[in-house]
């Protein structure tokens, strides 16, 4: 059983032309592992227990990734709130700042106001005054006359009948 080339097994090992027609299987299935699936049972549970390290890894980025963005978001919406705090507060120190220039304004012009009328009043009051002692001195005046009038006639009066006669 050996063919030219010497070969002592050559009835059991076919040639590669034998293999096509016959529809065999290739000698060399260490080539072919890659194309086709394994058949050994360790292959298979090495590949799912790949497999489900794969799922179990992108699993695990999945949830760190979607962790990462509810953190981002909210960092962002904290930040959020701080910058509209920050506006809220800047909104309300301006409004207080013009208030109390407003009461300020409002004040200064009471008092000035105040000031025009307590004016007024003491014009009034030096005028009223002014009156009043005029509203005395006018019947003081008269009365004096009278008197002078009275006195004469009763003390100078005697008199002058005495050179009229």
């Amino acid at each position: 059983m050996s063919d030219e080339s010497g070969n002592q097994n050559a009835a059991e090992t076919p040639s590669h032309g034998d293999e096509r027609r016959k529809g065999g299987r290739r000698h060399d299935d260490r080539r072919q592992g890659d194309r086709r699936q394994a058949t050994d049972p360790a292959d298979e549970i090495a590949r799912k227990l790949e497999a489900s390290k794969q799922k179990q890894f992108e699993e695990k980025r999945r949830v760190e990734g979607a962790q990462a963005e509810r953190r981002n978001q909210d960092r962002r919406r904290v930040s959020e709130r701080r910058k509209q705090i920050l506006s809220e507060e800047e909104d309300n120190l301006a409004k207080e700042k013009e208030e109390a220039e407003a009461r300020r304004l409002k004040k200064r012009n009471k008092k000035a106001k105040r000031r025009v009328t307590d004016r007024k009043a003491r014009k009034k009051r030096r005028r009223a005054t002014i009156k009043k002692i005029i509203g005395w001195i006018v019947p003081m005046i008269y009365l004096t006359l009278l008197f002078g009038i009275i006195y004469g006639v009763v003390v100078y009066w005697p008199q002058f009948a005495k050179m009229l006669k």
